[in-house]
């Protein structure tokens, strides 16, 4: 009974309190150890918490069939060599420096469709402590993806691309399938319903034949296809497009005077997209605009008041 009056006592005494030692030990030990644990674990985070860093390089991929070119952008830190154009089927690589904003690496760059009147848009939210956000945004037609962009100083990849194997701006499912489309919005259905079924072909190559499936028609270097449009899209002043070279154009001059145009920018419109189909740019055989000495139905501007007159040298 004498244990209790000797637990405590000073360590290296004779007796029962001798025996109490080893408990005391184990006790501290597992504080020992959980401070360790504990520290381990602050460490840990801590690591984490700084592995976004302050370096972001974004590589971006035009796997489409059209060039783009530099819109706005806006970001932070120190300047940037931001790619001024990104053919198609080409890469641009640059990398962002928080230069000791505390925020990090943020901002938005957009780039313009070559010969389209929209763009497509990444942006990014890189802190220095904390995970990475990013968001990316294609017009109708086309498709944008991303992958990595996580980890210290991360590296994120942007894949553009059109939304069908041609570029054309037709899905495949409805070239393989065909479509409905209700007259009353437009909505498109792939299963039969009150409206109009659409046929669409695999491109300015081929036709649907009597069976289904496609045949090649071989059309294409001879025949051309025009569809007067009221707008390419809402709210934009494009009076028309045109594949360089191609088989098919559109004159849209929903926007323009009387919503078709004058008789001098219905003609003007027509020649210069069909200029386009005859492998023709804007500057001729140069894709340079807004050539001063270059009278052309090709130039700008205005290319409508060139379908008529004279020219002197």
């Amino acid at each position: 009974m004498n244990t209790l009056r000797y637990h405590g006592a000073a360590v290296g005494g004779r007796g029962p309190a001798a025996r109490t030692r080893p408990a005391r030990i184990t006790a501290l030990g597992v504080a020992a150890l959980a401070v360790a644990l504990l520290t381990l674990a602050a460490a840990g985070a801590s690591a984490a918490a700084q592995r976004a860093g302050t370096l972001l390089t974004v590589r971006f991929t035009n796997n489409s069939d059209r060039d783009l070119t530099l819109g706005p952008n806006s970001y932070n830190g120190c300047p940037a060599a931001l790619p001024e154009r990104v053919n198609a089927g080409a890469t641009a690589t640059w990398t962002l420096d928080a230069c000791g904003d505390p925020r990090g690496n943020v901002g938005t760059v957009s780039f313009n469709i070559y010969r389209e009147p929209s763009r497509t848009q990444i942006s990014w939210d890189a802190p220095v402590v904390g995970d990475s956000s990013y968001t990316q945004t294609a017009p109708g037609g086309y498709v944008i993806s991303r992958s990595g962009g996580q980890g210290f100083n991360p590296t994120v990849d942007f894949t553009f691309d059109c939304n069908s194997t041609t570029c054309d701006g037709i899905p495949d499912s409805w070239k393989r399938n065909g479509i409905y489309i209700n007259p009353a919005d437009g909505s498109a259905h792939t299963a039969p319903a009150p409206g109009i079924n659409l046929h669409v072909d695999a491109g300015p190559n081929s036709v649907m034949n009597d069976v289904g499936g496609f045949t090649g028609t071989g059309r294409a270097p001879i025949f051309h296809y025009a569809i007067s449009a009221h707008n390419l899209q809402a709210g934009t002043p494009s009076s028309g497009i045109a594949p360089t070279p191609g088989s098919d154009l559109i004159v849209s001059l929903g926007s323009f005077a009387n919503q078709v145009g004058t008789v001098a920018e219905q003609a003007g419109t027509f020649l210069h997209e069909l200029g386009h189909n005859l492998n023709l740019e804007h500057g001729g055989d140069q894709n340079v605009n807004n050539k001063p000495q270059y009278y052309s139905v090709m130039n700008y501007p205005p290319r409508t008041a060139r379908s008529t007159g004279t020219a002197t040298a």
